[in-house]
């Protein structure tokens, strides 16, 4: 019996980098000493195909962000849920841009947005042209947000009082008061800490 027929056959798969774990564990056990013979040739075939496969799917990568290779989406009409949907590295890719979302037990759905903007099929350097103008839209607004916390942080300084960075409401964390709803403050001190406080309302 060849290594890759023992892999085969035993369901052979590599854990860490020197241990082999057999599927069919109860035939295993019966040819234990063969394998045990051809461990080093077993482990060198694992790793082999291991390595195989993950340069398999960078190429699959390199090839749809190159747009050499075109994103394919499926429409799917289902009892609670029907769209588009995208698989493989194409989804992890769209993903990562924002433009296709997973949902549990259904898929990779990619918005009808989407679709309308760059159709059924489309290449991954078309995407991301589709998404710059968002993305450089969200860089502002974090650099604007950025230099206004700063500021902020400045001006707390300089006065040495608080200086209120935001707020936001929060379900009342005590049974004992007579309340539903806290109002959550985070302060920007003049020590350069951050610091949070919390108001009851009735």
């Amino acid at each position: 019996m060849t290594i890759k027929e023992m892999i085969k056959k035993y369901r052979l798969t590599l854990v860490g980098e020197d241990s082999v774990q057999a599927g069919n564990s109860k035939e295993a056990r019966k040819n234990l000493a063969e394998l045990q013979a051809a461990k080093s040739e077993i482990i060198a075939e694992l790793k082999a195909q291991k390595e195989a496969e993950e340069n398999k799917l960078k190429e699959e990568i390199r090839k749809i962000e190159s747009g050499e290779e075109k994103i394919v989406l499926h429409y799917y009409d289902g009892e609670y849920l029907q769209g588009y949907a995208v698989h493989g590295k194409a989804a992890d890719l769209l993903e990562k841009l924002g433009l296709a979302k997973y949902v549990d037990g259904w898929g990779y759905r990619v918005s009808d947005e989407t679709v309308n903007a760059l159709g059924e099929e489309f290449t991954y350097p078309e995407a991301v042209e589709y998404v710059a103008p968002r993305k450089a839209a969200e860089a502002a607004e974090k650099t604007k947000k950025e230099a206004e916390k700063k500021a902020k942080f400045v001006e707390a300084k300089a006065t040495g009082k608080p200086i209120e960075l935001h707020r936001y409401v929060d379900d009342c964390n005590d049974p004992h008061e007579e309340c539903s709803t806290d109002i959550i403050t985070v302060w920007a001190m003049p020590d350069g800490t951050i610091k949070t406080t919390r108001r009851h309302t009735w």
